[in-house]
């Protein structure tokens, strides 16, 4: 007998972000007072008076797009839509400062001083909000025109939402990724899909519609197998829910679990990062300076990687080993990962600052991309920087022996060894114990001395 199978759990498979913002869109589209509750939803205005609302989809790297007139003026809500993946990284450079909002004459530095930014990339939500719109709000305009929509003006007020399959329980916080030293405060608002869900009328008499609402019921309304804590929609964190046990269930495709039991696992890893950031930024001096990150879909099944690492300038790269010629801001610390049931792994690496592809001249074939082996010298090199600044002794402590892993495709090497633990505490402990061996190892002998092997100063033959 073949096993029956609900229609939207069969086609959402895939891209799942694109799949959903697509149906969403489609009901907003299908269901005025839905669209009409969504935005008022987001502008917390009940009473708006709202006229020829519009919903797009996919337009100008906009996940959802909605249109709205309100007493003669224009709206826009940017939607983003994050299902299972975190915010990409844009890189600053001055293509992109050429799509940016500022004035032209704006260099790169100058942007880095006025924002106060000691980073080289912005967030997606930072350059989204931060892009010159023109260019979008001219495309929206002449397809409103098309639908006969008549414009007293052709200028828009925009309002910012980012979309998580949940929220966690605590109120006000925020998940997209803004920098605290802009000027001005967050403008993205936090919704769930339980707040889509909210929005949707019970009374539709589209059969799709009601199947829509019904998938989205069972993937982010509930946690199947009470892995995830919920109150009023909303993630509960406890402490024994990041686990390795919980994690190969949530990895595990044998197991009927939901999109809300990833998010929610998600959301505890974030949770970890905010107190291992607030570790860091309390508890260590300024001058060791670690950052935190985390990161989902690490893996073709989906996966969690949450790291801590230090900033590093390579001055002056060996021209022998590296494709760059200027400086290299590279990374180095730890890493939990896994991204496959009975799979994780405790890392400790070395890597380009973004993970660019190509960073390393491919020793056989030598400019010709792609890279399949990269130059053994690299390896050779960071293993004994990872050795040195770690210890062998660190390295190779109790029964966890680790195995050295060097670059294939990416700049990036490390010793692993398997890793599993009980509850968020004691993977938050071993992030502490191992930020703080990191320090005591680099006190007399800074970071930027062992990555001198890689310098053409110190130019290394084969």
């Amino acid at each position: 007998m073949i096993k029956k199978t609900e229609f939207f759990s069969c086609v959402a498979k895939h891209n799942l972000e694109r799949f959903h913002s697509e149906c969403i869109v489609w009901a907003l589209n299908n269901s005025k007072k839905m669209l009409e509750r969504f935005i008022k939803k987001t502008t917390q205005n009940p009473d708006l008076n709202i006229e020829d609302a519009q919903a797009f989809s996919e337009t100008s790297d906009i996940d959802i797009l909605i249109y709205y007139k309100s007493d003669g003026n224009n709206y826009l809500i940017h939607v983003e839509n994050k299902v299972k993946a975190n915010e990409g990284k844009k890189k600053i450079t001055k293509k992109l400062l050429a799509d940016l909002d500022l004035s032209k004459d704006l260099t790169i530095v100058k942007f880095k001083e006025t924002c106060n930014l000691k980073r080289n990339y912005l967030s997606q939500t930072e350059y989204y909000y931060l892009r010159d719109k023109c260019k979008i709000t001219d495309r929206i305009t002449e397809v409103l025109r098309k639908c006969a929509i008549e414009l007293k003006t052709t200028k828009y007020s925009w309002s910012y939402v980012y979309l998580m399959p949940a929220q966690e329980i605590t109120s006000g916080n925020s998940r997209n990724t803004w920098c605290e030293s802009f000027d001005k405060s967050n403008p993205w608002i936090n919704l769930s899909y339980a707040d889509i869900f909210n929005c949707m009328p019970d009374d539709s008499d589209n059969i799709i519609f009601s199947e829509y609402k019904a998938h989205l019921e069972k993937e982010f309304i509930s946690s199947h197998e009470g892995i995830i804590t919920l109150k009023d929609y909303k993630v509960d964190i406890k402490n024994d829910t990041l686990s390795s046990h919980n994690l190969n269930l949530v990895l595990d495709e044998d197991v009927e679990t939901t999109i809300l039991d990833a998010c929610g696992m998600q959301i505890h890893f974030l949770k970890l990062k905010d107190s291992l950031t607030k570790f860091c930024d309390d508890e260590i001096d300024e001058k060791y300076k670690f950052e935190i990150e985390f990161i989902t879909e690490t893996g073709n099944n989906g996966g969690y990687l949450i790291e801590a690492y230090s900033v590093i300038k390579l001055e002056n790269p060996n021209p022998d080993i590296f494709e760059e010629t200027n400086p290299i801001y590279f990374r180095i610390g730890f890493q939990f990962e896994q991204n496959e049931k009975d799979e994780g792994r405790f890392k400790f690496y070395f890597a380009d600052l973004l993970y660019e592809p190509n960073l390393i001249i491919n020793e056989k074939t030598r400019n010709k991309r792609p890279a399949k082996t990269q130059h053994p010298t690299y390896n050779a090199e960071v293993k004994k920087i990872l050795i040195n600044v770690f210890s062998q002794n660190h390295l190779d402590e109790k029964d966890c022996k680790k195995s050295f892993n060097g670059s294939t495709s990416l700049s990036f090497c490390s010793f692993l060894s398997d890793y599993e633990f009980k509850n968020s505490n004691e993977i938050e402990q071993k992030f502490k114990d191992e930020i703080l061996h990191l320090i005591s190892r680099i006190k007399d002998e800074p970071l930027e001395e062992h990555i001198q092997l890689l310098s053409k100063k110190n130019k290394i033959t084969n």
